[in-house]
């Protein structure tokens, strides 16, 4: 049985796992997201939190002008192996789930003596909304939440546009307190499934939370992240044809969500 430490502050663990060099197909946009999304945690309201960006290769930034709070940790793991005749830039290609789990673990074990109350895996190319640690500090203490709603940022075309899919779409939609399961004490493969995002979807996070709640609502009140897509080296990629719909029949923004974005 789990129990929530009923403690009047929070302390939000963000691991932002970060593939690998050999992997990107444009190391450049991939260094670039990454700093944009390092530019929004950067303008947090709140210092209630601590990061880590894990991966193989760390990109060529200024990393000394981000916030303390943002630590860097090498990946101890060598690259998951190519099925025979296939190349890393080629997704299909290699286990690149294995690779983001294991480096979700291993931020994990490098902040778990920092004081987290609660865990956030945020993905390297999506931003989050200025007031998104804040906002969470001032929520009921729960078993965790669901981040419904926010915008789909089109880099290709710089626009925005509003979104309550998120949980569908994106991977940085759910925060989970750190009592409802054990960080490993090691970074071994036999491990990672103690962390739900290792062994779950993120469409499939509602369904792990529902139990621990006790009927209250899981969704997070604030459209707290920014999906961004056509940056040129996406995972989603493959799944691109299901947004073309929505991008011919639905109103784009501009401007005013990257005021609160950072991006």
């Amino acid at each position: 049985m789990y129990r929530i430490k009923n403690t009047p502050e929070i302390k939000l663990g963000i691991v932002i796992p970060l593939k690998s060099q050999r992997v990107s197909r444009d190391w450049q946009a991939v260094s670039q997201c990454l700093e944009a999304t390092l530019r929004s945690l950067d303008r947090q309201s709140s210092d209630d939190w601590a990061a880590v960006v894990v991966g193989h290769e760390r990109p060529d930034l200024a990393w000394e002008e981000y916030s303390e709070r943002i630590g860097w940790v090498t990946s101890s793991h060598e690259l998951p192996p190519t099925r025979q005749g296939g190349h890393y830039t080629n997704f299909a290609d290699f286990d690149r789930i294995l690779d983001k789990n294991r480096k979700i673990a291993l931020g994990m074990i490098h902040l778990q003596n920092e004081g987290i109350t609660d865990w956030f895996v945020l993905d390297a190319d999506d931003y989050v909304h200025l007031d998104f640690v804040h906002t969470l500090s001032r929520l009921p203490r729960q078993a965790g939440w669901l981040l419904r709603s926010g915008y789909l940022w089109y880099q290709d075309l710089r626009r925005w546009m509003t979104c309550d899919q998120m949980l569908n779409l994106c991977g940085s939609t759910v925060v989970i307190n750190a009592s409802l399961f054990e960080v490993p004490t090691t970074n071994l493969d036999e491990d990672l499934k103690q962390i739900p995002w290792c062994r779950m979807c993120h469409s499939d996070m509602e369904g792990f939370l529902l139990p621990y709640l006790a009927g209250a609502t899981p969704t997070f009140p604030l459209p707290a992240i920014a999906y961004t897509l056509s940056h040129g080296d996406n995972c989603s990629d493959e799944f691109r044809s299901s947004f073309k719909a929505m991008r011919r029949t639905r109103k784009f923004g501009h401007g005013g969500a990257k005021l609160s974005y950072g991006g």
